[in-house]
């Protein structure tokens, strides 16, 4: 059907053609050449791309598409890429909103935008509706972005999603005419900056000047508010190559700290919150000391230059690697996939990625261009940032919802950051990591001992009941435990034990195999201690029969066939096997894992399984009842009885 209406919509464009070839044989040359262009816009591909910018005047997109579309013309390529540019002057839609935008698209399996430019932060959760660029770009094209299929950003499961157009730095921009004014330098750690902000703004306000911004903080609500808090508590690491700090550690804890101190005694509550579009009015106007921005790509006031962020120590800084991706939808139409790949290989070229650099002040994904004379003569402050920054990847595969946890994130530093001195930073710090964190009882945890207790009282059970198997080899308790012969005896001493150790599996974290071992040792362990009292209850039955002569003549195979049963009905199991499901609480409580079977196979299974055991109870009560009256196991009928009816009460 498609290769039908592929082959009706070229014989129409080859009428159209045909006609203007008539048509055009008395115009003169110039007039047959936009005649020959228009054929050849009618003969293009046509590729449509989405895009978003927050500030207009720093969109690379429109540069971007007009450049392929130029270079299209020139090598009778014959593809034409359409741009839809948002933009908050154009629409309503912001920066987390564009993210729903694109997922309603995708959501729908829409083919109407082929290109996507995309923040990198979703790349996780558009993996399934992009295509994977490994399988349609050179890999010496790949090899350019230096280890790009390692980062979350740009790859997700072993799929190259998108590669970056443009990628976003942090910096801190310093006033270096208020520095030089009162003989200071560019903070390179937190403290200096603490330390110098102080200063100037005592001696500013001497002077009556009030409206200095001495460090805009940047912590707003949105996505750039959670960046600035990642890249402050990454920069509070001990050394460089540290990983980022636990949220439960001291290092978090100072980090937090020193956030509330630079807004108390720098800044305030109103400045710390203001949005981005006040940030870059005072980077145009020179009206702030210590500005933390993304590193621009269009001219600021000439009072300031952009260094890396300050640290925890010297040495140390943090940046967040931002930007913005280019991937192609899976759901394009066919035949515009070619066509898709040379846009996207055109446009994270490596001349283009130049042209960025020089032409656009933009960082580029591609390590070796920094090493070039022709990209670093001029853009000395760009390449000594990007040389020298310390960078983080967002944390977005945590969750399936970057977006929330980025929310609750904020949520619970603003509510230390803008709280009164009441709230307990390692408290907000615990919130966090609770969101992500999965709970268990572990042996090893150094936060709780109730591990190390419960392994222990399981052992000296497991213990008690092993020694209890020395009256079975005393003579004079011999009349006590006629009811069954020593070894299954000792079967059942061993089934309570595995019955035990049942429990024992739910120690440390859920894992498939865990799930299987504990189904396994369920089942065998009452096997083991419920089989050896049915074989004596067949054996005992008041009425000799075949089954009952058979039973008490075969008590190995007899308990052979009901382990065997076990065994293979958890082997049968594995054709579908046990899945770890995380159950993510709401508010403050825990999360935690538990095992979960989604075949519906294995699920039959299991229901069989437990209703075979469940059967087998019953008829052992049918034996009690009817052998209730026998004077030779009066006691041990009455005690298997009880036993019967507590552990019926425990499965009601």
């Amino acid at each position: 059907m498609v290769s039908t209406l592929s082959g009706y919509k070229n014989e129409i464009i080859d009428s159209i053609i045909d006609g203007y070839n008539i048509a055009i044989n008395g115009y003169t040359e110039e007039e047959k050449k936009k005649k020959s262009m228009l054929i050849e816009t009618v003969k293009a591909t046509i590729i449509n791309a989405l895009a978003f910018s927050v500030i207009e005047k720093t969109q690379i997109y429109t540069y971007l598409i007009n450049n392929f579309n130029d270079y299209s013309i020139k090598n009778n390529l014959n593809i034409t890429i359409n741009l839809n540019l948002f933009t908050p002057k154009n629409s309503t839609v912001h920066s987390d909103e564009f993210f729903s935008v694109i997922d309603s698209f995708l959501k729908r399996r829409s083919n109407k935008y082929d290109i996507y430019f995309y923040d990198n932060i979703y790349t996780p959760k558009f993996e399934p509706n992009f295509l994977d660029l490994n399988k349609l770009l050179p890999k010496e094209h790949i090899n350019l972005y230096k280890s790009v299929e390692n980062y979350e950003s740009y790859s997700y499961n072993n799929k190259l999603v998108g590669l970056p157009v443009i990628i976003n730095y942090s910096a801190l921009y310093s006033n270096i005419e208020l520095l030089n004014k009162y003989n200071k330098e560019i903070p390179k750690t937190w403290d200096e900056l603490l330390e110098t902000g102080k200063y100037i703004l005592k001696q500013e306000k001497i002077k009556n000047n009030t409206n200095i911004v001495i460090f805009n903080g940047l912590f707003t609500d949105n996505e750039a508010g959670s960046t600035t808090i990642i890249e402050f508590l990454h920069s509070y690491r001990d050394a460089i190559n540290d990983p980022f700090p636990n949220f439960k550690s001291p290092n978090a804890v100072n980090a937090l700290k020193m956030m509330k101190k630079l807004k108390n005694e720098l800044s305030s509550d109103y400045v710390f919150q203001q949005n981005i579009e006040n940030t870059f009015s005072d980077l145009l106007n020179g009206t702030g000391l210590f500005l933390k921005f993304n590193y621009l790509n269009l001219p600021v006031n000439k009072v300031y230059k952009a260094t890396i962020l300050p640290g925890h120590k010297n040495g140390i800084s943090s940046t967040i690697v931002g930007g913005y991706n280019i991937g192609i939808n899976s759901y394009l139409l066919k035949e515009k996939e070619e066509d898709a790949v040379k846009a996207v290989m055109y446009m994270t070229s490596k001349d283009i990625q130049r042209k960025l650099i020089i032409e656009h002040n933009c960082f580029s994904g591609i390590n070796n261009l920094y090493n070039e004379d022709e990209v670093c003569k001029n853009k000395e402050e760009l390449c000594e940032i990007y040389k020298n920054a310390q960078p983080i990847m967002r944390p977005t595969s945590k969750t399936n919802d970057y977006n929330k946890y980025s929310e609750k994130i904020r949520y619970y530093v603003y509510k230390y950051l803008y709280g009164n001195d009441i709230v307990d930073p390692a408290k907000m710090l615990r919130k966090i990591d609770d969101i992500t964190r999965i709970y268990y009882i572990s042996i090893s945890s150094k936060d709780s001992i109730s591990g190390k207790i419960i392994a222990i009282v399981y052992i000296l059970l497991s213990i008690i009941i092993l020694s209890s198997s020395i009256f079975i080899f005393i003579k004079k308790y011999n009349y006590n435990f006629s009811f069954l012969s020593k070894d299954f005896w000792i079967l059942s001493l061993l089934g309570y034990i595995l019955l035990i150790y049942t429990s024992f599996v739910d120690l440390e974290r859920v894992t498939p195999l865990r799930c299987h071992l504990k189904f396994f040792l369920q089942f065998m362990s009452f096997t083991i201690v419920y089989i050896p009292i049915f074989h004596k209850l067949i054996s005992n039955y008041p009425e000799e029969n075949k089954i009952s002569i058979w039973v008490k003549s075969h008590r190995y195979i007899f308990l052979s066939i009901f382990i065997f049963l076990d065994i293979l009905i958890n082997g049968l199991i594995f054709m579908q096997p046990y899945t770890v499901k995380t159950v993510v609480t709401i508010d403050s409580s825990k999360n935690f894992q538990k095992c979960k079977v989604d075949g519906l196979f294995s699920k039959t299974v299991i229901i069989i399984m437990y209703t075979f055991k469940v059967v087998i109870i019953i008829w052992s009560c049918i034996l009690l009842f009817a052998e209730w009256n026998l004077k030779s196991t009066i006691f041990d009928i009455r005690s298997c009885t009880a036993m019967y009816s507590l552990n019926i009460n425990c499965m009601v």
